[in-house]
């Protein structure tokens, strides 16, 4: 087993709230419905706050709207958003 697959199955899944566009990006890495911008900040986003491990284990298929998420950067734009569960570290 790699050691990346080690540090995930090491870490205890969590929830968190994201963009709804972001979600076959982060789960499969299905990039073609995003700009370049978008992945850029995505990519930026995970860098940043998990630097050691990210890893979508499910993602709700009920979206809602909202001015706050984990990667709204303080803006407060009103975004479709899911709720996500992640192993991130």
């Amino acid at each position: 087993m790699s050691t990346k697959a080690t540090r995930l199955l090491n870490i205890k899944p969590q929830e968190m709230c994201l963009p709804t566009a972001w979600a076959y990006y982060l789960t499969f890495g299905y990039d073609d419905a995003l700009s370049a911008a978008d992945v850029a900040e995505i990519d930026a986003f995970v860098e940043e706050n998990y630097p050691l491990a990210f890893d979508v284990i499910d993602v709700s298929e009920e979206s809602y709207f909202s001015r706050y998420h984990e990667a709204d950067g303080g803006n407060h734009i009103l975004t479709q958003v899911s709720d996500y569960t992640v192993r991130a570290a």
